[in-house]
């Protein structure tokens, strides 16, 4: 007899492709911490744990692009959970202020007295939207139920 009862701990389900997608995309964030991710002035780099830390500042001058972070977070539980069907908001949003990050250089380049726009990307800005876009498939290809 099948039970609607989930099949892992605390709503936690039992899917592997789900799993080994967000595996792959919490690896590809951690490489986006320790690479340059943002070049400034001078080639001065910041790696992407100091483009995390400064990402207070990025709402400071309405970059949204921080926002992309929180939910990057809710797209790993919800890809890892069994979730109502409005996990794709967080997914959406995730993915829309993510990627312009490839077209639009963004303000927090520290200068003397003044911030300044950044110059080029470095590779961890590439990993960063790749471990968004791989949670946003892992969202997207796991069940949001339970099969009877």
């Amino acid at each position: 007899m099948a039970s609607n009862i989930p099949d892992g701990v605390m709503g936690f389900r039992q899917n592997p492709v789900s799993y080994s997608l967000v595996a792959v995309s919490l690896a590809l964030y951690g490489v986006s911490l320790a690479l340059p991710t943002a070049v400034c002035g001078d080639l001065k780099s910041y790696r992407g744990y100091e483009v995390l830390e400064i990402g207070l500042f990025g709402l400071l001058t309405l970059d949204p692009r921080w926002f992309a972070n929180i939910g990057y977070g809710v797209m790993v539980v919800s890809a890892l959970r069994i979730s109502s069907d409005k996990a794709w908001i967080a997914t959406f949003w995730a993915v829309i202020l993510a990627t312009p990050t490839l077209f639009i250089p963004f303000l927090g380049c520290a200068a003397m007295d003044h911030p300044e726009w950044s110059e080029a990307l470095g590779p961890g800005a590439y990993f960063w939207i790749a471990a968004i876009w791989v949670a946003a498939l892992a969202v997207l290809i796991r069940p949001s139920y339970l099969p009877e």
